[in-house]
C-alpha cells in the first residue's frame, strides 16, 4: 500500500511539473501568436495597381470553400489532438515499454506530449507573424482586388499615381483611394495578398515520420563489418603480393552496405502524406476561389516548409537518425539561459538516478536513442 502511494505521488508530482514546464514555454509561444494577432490588425499597404491588371480582375467570391474556422481547426487543432493521441497511445513502444516501469512509462508519455505541442504551437505562431507582417509589409493586391474595389471610372484622372493621366491604360497606376468599398475590412484584405503558409501541417507530417519511423534508408555511423571471406584478398601473402593489392580488392562489398538499412513499409508513407495533400487542397482553393496568386501559394509554401523544419529540430531528433524520440529536457541549472563559452543547454556531469530516467533499460544505438521506433 505504501508503495502504491509513493507511486501515485511520484506520477502527481510529474503531471504537476510537466504542466507547469508546458504552460510556462506555451506562456511565451502564446505571446508570438498575440504579437501576430496584433500585426494582422494593422493596415496594410496599399500597393499601387492598374485598373486593366487582368491577374487582379477576377471576381469576388464570398464563401470560400475552406473558410477560416475550417482552415483553423485542420491546421491546428487536429494536428494537436492527433499528437496528444499518438503521445498516449504509441509512446513508448510495444517492446520497449516491457522494460519501463510505469512511472518511467507516463514521464516519457507526458514529455513527449509536451514537446509535440511546443513544436507545432511554436511552427504556428511564428509561421503567424512571419505571414502577417509580410502581407502588411507588401500590400500585394489579391486577383479579386478590382471585384472587391469598385472604383470611381469617372474620376480615374483624378487618382492616377504613374502612367498617362488622361486615360486608363495598362501603364496607368492608380491609388487605393479610387475605390468606393464602404466597408474597409474588405478593401485592406484585397491587399494582403502574400504570402500564405501552413507550417503546422508540415510539421505534423515531419513528426509522423520521426514517430512512425517512414524515412529514407540512412546507414548510421560506419557500415557493419564483412565477414572475411567477403574480401577478395587471401589472408596469407607475401610483402610482394600485399604491395600489389590494389584498392578494388580492399573495399567492402556492396552487401556489408544494402545489409545495414531498410526501406519502410510502403503503407507508412501514407501518414505524413495525408497532412501533406491537406495543405496542397487548402492550398488550391485558396486559388481557385481567387484569394491569392500562383506565386504566394509557392513561396508561401517554402517559408512554411522552413519554419516547420526549424520548429521541429528545435524539439527532435532529425528524423533520418532518430529512433522516435525528442530531445530530453534541459538541466536545471541552464533551464534559463547560458552564457559564453558554455556549450549546450544539457550539464554533462547532470547523471541522474536510474528510477528517474524514463528512457533507462531501453536497447539503444550508442547515441541516447532508443533502437526501435516508439510505434514498435
Amino acid at each position: 500500500m505504501q508503495v502504491l502511494k509513493r507511486h501515485t505521488a511520484e506520477v502527481e508530482g510529474m503531471l504537476v511539473r510537466t504542466c507547469a514546464g508546458a504552460f510556462a514555454v506555451l506562456t511565451r509561444i502564446r505571446a508570438i501568436a498575440a504579437v501576430a494577432g496584433g500585426v494582422s490588425k494593422v493596415h496594410p499597404n496599399h500597393r499601387p495597381f492598374s485598373l486593366v491588371d487582368p491577374d487582379i480582375s477576377f471576381p469576388y467570391v464570398e464563401h470560400q470553400k475552406v473558410s477560416m474556422g475550417v482552415d483553423f481547426v485542420v491546421a491546428l487543432v487536429a494536428p494537436a489532438i492527433l499528437i496528444a493521441l499518438i503521445a498516449l497511445i504509441f509512446i513508448p513502444g510495444i517492446s520497449q515499454s516491457k522494460q519501463m516501469s510505469r512511472s518511467q512509462t507516463w514521464r516519457l508519455k507526458l514529455w513527449e506530449w509536451n514537446v509535440g505541442w511546443m513544436g507545432l504551437a511554436l511552427s504556428c505562431a511564428v509561421t503567424a507573424l512571419f505571414v502577417e507582417s509580410l502581407k502588411n509589409l507588401v500590400g500585394k493586391p489579391r486577383p479579386d482586388l478590382i471585384s472587391r474595389c469598385d472604383p470611381d471610372l469617372a474620376n480615374a484622372s483624378n487618382f492616377v499615381l504613374a502612367g498617362v493621366n488622361d486615360r486608363i491604360s495598362e501603364g496607368t497606376l492608380v491609388s487605393w483611394t479610387i475605390c468606393r468599398q464602404t466597408d474597409l475590412a474588405i478593401l485592406n484584405d484585397g491587399f494582403e495578398s502574400f504570402p500564405i503558409s501552413f507550417a503546422g501541417l508540415f510539421y505534423f507530417a515531419l513528426y509522423l515520420c520521426s514517430k512512425f519511423a517512414v524515412r529514407i534508408p540512412y546507414l548510421l555511423g560506419y557500415p557493419p563489418s564483412p565477414p572475411q571471406e567477403a574480401f577478395s584478398t587471401p589472408p596469407h601473402r607475401s610483402d610482394q603480393e600485399k604491395d600489389d593489392v590494389t584498392p578494388q580488392n580492399t573495399t567492402i562489398p556492396e552487401e556489408a552496405f544494402r545489409n545495414g538499412a531498410a526501406a519502410p513499409p510502403t503503407y507508412l508513407l501514407v501518414l505524413p502524406l495525408i497532412p501533406i495533400c491537406v495543405a496542397l487542397y487548402i492550398s488550391s482553393t485558396r486559388y481557385s476561389d481567387f484569394k491569392h496568386h500562383g506565386f504566394d501559394i509557392i513561396a508561401g509554401s517554402a517559408i512554411g516548409l522552413v519554419i516547420a523544419w526549424l520548429s521541429f529540430r528545435m524539439y527532435h531528433v532529425p528524423v533520418e537518425r532518430s529512433a522516435g524520440w525528442a530531445w530530453r529536457p534541459r538541466s536545471a541549472q541552464k533551464a534559463f539561459g547560458i552564457g559564453v563559452g558554455i556549450v549546450g543547454y544539457v550539464d554533462c556531469n547532470d547523471r541522474r538516478k536510474k528510477t528517474d530516467d524514463p528512457e533507462v533499460g531501453l536497447n539503444t544505438n550508442g547515441t541516447g536513442n532508443a533502437a526501435t521506433p516508439p510505434g514498435n
